[in-house]
């Protein structure tokens, strides 16, 4: 029986030495967890606390007349058609500006022709085809 115990303390005394439940040495979570949220719990119950942007919420719109509601709904219209293109061209614009930063003149001028022909070919048709 002694001698059990002594193996036991042999071995938990080798584990703490080892720091064998270190929290460093535990594996990294998977990418699904590493976004946790802070939570509280209330009642047994967890409640998330998220902190959001505030949301404006608009009336609808009035009009005065029939002209006035139909170039409103137009605007809506062009505005969900071009929107994602914007978003694209930006993404594009940032890239560019990166890029020919640290270029001298002529190089910038002949990268900006090639990228602006890049883009002509790759969205010209689809732009024509979708906004008319």
């Amino acid at each position: 029986m002694k001698k059990a115990v002594y193996i036991l303390l042999l071995l938990l005394n080798i584990s703490f030495v080892a720091k064998a439940q270190s929290f460093k040495d535990f594996p990294k979570l998977p990418k699904k967890y590493q976004n946790l949220l802070p939570a509280r719990i209330v009642d047994n119950d967890t409640i998330i606390e998220y902190n959001m942007r505030p949301i404006v919420i608009m009336p609808p719109p009035h009009f005065k007349n029939k002209r006035q509601w139909r170039r409103y709904w137009r605007l809506v219209y062009n505005i969900k058609k071009v929107y994602p293109y914007a978003q694209l061209i930006r993404y594009y614009y940032y890239e560019v500006e990166t890029t020919v930063q640290y270029m001298d003149e002529d190089e910038r001028k002949q990268y900006i022709k090639e990228m602006e022909k890049y883009l002509r070919k790759r969205f010209e048709k689809e732009l024509i085809n979708n906004l008319t």
